[in-house]
Order: structure tokens, then sequence, then C-alpha cells
């Protein structure tokens, strides 16, 4: 606040009860003005006759839909969780259902009696490498074409 001037002519019974008023008026004009400012701001936001967004309702709206997006965010983060561990959780379940089904087909012996396919093979007769194999030699193709010519 500006200081109160002072009177010279004034004396100081007088000058008292005037710094006072002074101030009392000074305070009021203030509040007054605040008041007016104040009906001022919700008039303007009342009467946006252009359909303009002022730039508190700006504000106001974009604290709003960040506070949207983070509640969003927060149950979709708690729901991916809970999602993800029961995803977890029915996995191990059919992975331990497959590991003891496996377990329980090598106990009963079923493949006990047959030999590995390897030695199946080459017990069968077969010929162990390629290079054993017989191939036919060019006479004896030759005679098998002239065979189905005949």
């Amino acid at each position: 606040m500006k200081p109160v001037p002072q009177f010279p002519a004034l004396s100081p019974a007088l000058r008292e009860p005037l710094a006072a008023t002074t101030e009392a008026a000074q305070s009021a004009a203030s509040a007054v003005m605040t008041r007016a400012a104040g009906v001022l701001d919700a008039l303007r936001r009342r009467l946006n006759v252009l359909g303009l967004a002022t730039t508190d309702y700006v504000e106001r709206e974009g604290r709003l839909l960040r506070k949207r997006v983070t509640v969003l965010l927060d149950r979709f983060a708690d729901a991916q969780g809970t999602r993800d561990e029961s995803l977890v959780e029915s996995l191990k379940a059919e992975l331990r259902d497959a590991i003891q089904s496996l377990i329980g087909a090598l106990d009963d012996d079923l493949y006990a009696d047959d030999p590995p396919f390897a030695d199946r093979v080459v017990s069968a007769g077969a010929y162990a490498s390629l290079d054993d194999i017989d191939e036919p030699d060019e006479l004896d193709l030759l005679a098998l074409d002239d065979d189905a010519l005949n």
C-alpha cells in the first residue's frame, strides 16, 4: 500500500482517523477491483459468444484429460498384470500335464522291446551304407530297354 500522505495543517487528533479512513478506502477499492475481476471472468466465460476456448478452459480440460488417461493406463496395467499371471499359470499347468503324460508313456514299457531304429535297419538285411548297394550296370539298363521295345 502507498504511504499515507502527511498533512501538515492537520492536528494529530485528525491525522489518525484520516489515515484509518484512507486505508479503509484503499482496501475497499482493492476488494471491489478483485470482485469486479471475478465477475468479469465469470461473465466472459458465460457469454463466450463465439464459442472460443479460453486458456483457463483449455488448461482445465488438459488436466482432466491427463488424469483420465493416467487412470485408464493404471487400470490397463493392472488388467494386463493379472492376465499375464493367469496365462503363465495356465501354461505351467499344460506343460506339467504334458510332462506327466510323457513320463507315464515312458514308464509303461511300451517301447522297451523295440531295438533302436538303426539296429532294426541293419538287422533286417539292409545295407549299412550307400556304398554297399549294387547299382545296375549300363548293360543291364540297355537290356531292359531292349526288352521293353520288343
